[in-house]
């Protein structure tokens, strides 16, 4: 038995909102770029459909880091506006985990 992906079992999800399959990518990094693999990945597995890099006003999904918000060293917060979810960790690794949890709200069907 692999046990390598454990809970990231990313099966299909039922309903896929367009907007999960564009991306902006606001900051840069060796964590970062974790985050937005790892989203890709999921994505294409959930979704079918690996999402695309886009212009900020174009994406559905926006990645980016903020000290300022003040959630903790490994913090993130997670919004939406009318047109695209936000992801915004204080930290490269507040973001993974922000992406993590987002990924999780998409498969228990809480998005």
């Amino acid at each position: 038995m692999d046990y390598s992906k454990c809970w990231l079992d990313y099966q299909p999800v039922d309903t896929v909102e367009k907007e999960w399959l564009t991306y902006f990518q606001s900051c840069e990094g060796e964590i970062v770029e974790s985050a937005v693999s790892e989203y890709k990945l999921a994505m294409e597995n959930m979704a079918g459909k690996v999402p695309q890099p886009v212009t900020k006003e174009e994406a559905g999904v926006g990645f980016s880091v903020d000290s300022s918000i003040k959630e903790g060293k490994d913090g993130y917060i997670i919004t939406k506006d009318e047109s695209r979810y936000q992801i915004t960790g204080e930290s490269e690794s507040g973001l993974l985990y922000g992406v993590f949890h987002f990924l999780r709200l998409i498969r228990t069907k809480q998005m």
